[in-house]
């Protein structure tokens, strides 16, 4: 995970959970934020520029800039 890769894109991988979102762009984006430890789920809408998400339990999706998260990284 703490790597650097010389591909031309930027990976978003899962299956290794974070607290958060973790960003390391260029580089890569880990999107598993432990919903199996009674965190949340979360996905990336690249084309929107949003982060969503969902609290383990709930129903309400929140939706945040993919800046914006980004940001607090």
């Amino acid at each position: 995970i703490s790597n650097i890769h010389h591909f031309d894109r930027t990976v978003i991988f899962g299956h290794t959970p974070f607290r958060d979102l973790m960003f390391h762009l260029p580089y890569k984006i880990g999107i598993d934020t432990g919903l199996v430890f009674g965190n949340k789920l979360s996905c990336i809408d690249l084309t929107e520029n949003r982060v969503l998400q969902v609290e383990k339990g709930a129903r309400k999706v929140s939706v945040s800039s993919f800046e914006k998260k980004q940001a607090t990284k």
